[in-house]
Formats: C-alpha cells, sequence, structure tokens
C-alpha cells in the first residue's frame, strides 16, 4: 500500500513537471502533489475510519502497524491486507491467503473506492483537462480537510490524511462517500479472517 501510494506520488510529481512553469498558488500540479502526500500520511498511522456510501451502507478501513495491516469491511464481507498476503472474505467465510500482487490489491467493494483510487481518479481527471481543478477546505466527520474539484469530481483528504470523501463518477459508477467516523485506534477483531 505505501509502495503503491509512493508511485502514485512520484507519478503524479512528474505529470506536474510540464506545468512548472505555470506553478501558483492553484497549479493543479501542486494541488494534486499536496492531495497525495495528506493521503500518504495515512499509511504512517493506525486507524480506523467509518464511512456512509451511496446506499446507506457502511464501509469501515481500519489500518495498524507494525506489522502494517489493512482491512475493508463492508455488508457484503471483509478484505484483509497483511504481510502474508491478502484475504477476501464473503460474509464470515474467509479464503486462504493469496500472495499480494505487485500493483497492490484491488479492492473491489460496491459503491466505495480507496484513498489510492480517488487519487488516481483526481489525477485522471487532471490530465485529461476535465475542467479547472480548484480546492477548498471543509470539515469532516470533526476533522479538517483538503479537498480538490475537477468537473463532476470531489474529494477530501482529512489533515491525518484519510480519504474525508468522495463525489463523482469512476469508470461508470457513482460513487458519494463520507467520512462519518474516525479514531486513532483498531479493533481487536479487526484483522480476524476466521
Amino acid at each position: 500500500m505505501r509502495r503503491s501510494a509512493a508511485l502514485l506520488f512520484a507519478l503524479v510529481a512528474l505529470a506536474g513537471c510540464s506545468r512548472a512553469a505555470e506553478a501558483g498558488p492553484t497549479d493543479p500540479a501542486r494541488l494534486i502533489n499536496s492531495f497525495a502526500a495528506k493521503l500518504d500520511e495515512a499509511t504512517k498511522r493506525t486507524y480506523t475510519a467509518e464511512y456512509r456510501v451511496a446506499d446507506g451502507g457502511a464501509v469501515s478501513v481500519a489500518q495498524a502497524q507494525k506489522p502494517l495491516r489493512t482491512a475493508y469491511t463492508h455488508l457484503g464481507g471483509r478484505v484483509v491486507i497483511a504481510p502474508e498476503g491478502f484475504t477476501t472474505c464473503e460474509g464470515a467465510t474467509c479464503g486462504k491467503p493469496a500472495p499480494t500482487p505487485a500493483a497492490g490489491v484491488p479492492v473491489k467493494i460496491p459503491g466505495f473506492l480507496t484513498s489510492a483510487d480517488a487519487l488516481r481518479a483526481i489525477t485522471a481527471a487532471s490530465l485529461n483537462d476535465r475542467g479547472a481543478l480548484t480546492s477548498h477546505d471543509r470539515t469532516v466527520a470533526g476533522q479538517h480537510a483538503l479537498c480538490l474539484t475537477i468537473g463532476n469530481l470531489d474529494a477530501c483528504v482529512t489533515d491525518g490524511g484519510v480519504l474525508g470523501s468522495f463525489v463523482g463518477e469512476v469508470d461508470g459508477v457513482k460513487i458519494d462517500i463520507i467520512l462519518t467516523r474516525y479514531a486513532e485506534s483498531v479493533t481487536a477483531d479487526a484483522f480476524a479472517t476466521s
């Protein structure tokens, strides 16, 4: 997860090089790099983030350090990413850990997207000139957040680095999520797969 965030950050920085002459306080490359740097902060934290998704469902993201583990829990099951690989659970039934792909684990939860996917969507929209990229501040679940808007996409990242909200269409799917609760801790069963 850290590797993919660092790689994405580097790609965004390179993409912004062509616009270096235009650098200013609202320069798209600077805004996206700032957004990416904030998202990278979350990779160094232990936390639980709970989200409401458009259909009224909920998704919980738990992350712990030493060892780095992340769990995405939703109504249909759970995806746990750990050093030994990743495990997918449907309901209470979990499979065996599978090797983690070099590109990272694709987390597919209906109506939800990961922080890295949100950053990819905003970056792609900016690179495809889908409108002016603007920023604004907002409070989400009691957390200050930096938000970026381009075209019909709007994404926010909290000062702690977690995705605060995302509204827009990604790969033909309407996404509308918002952080409803944030804690700098995880429960004992957050990464259970049995």
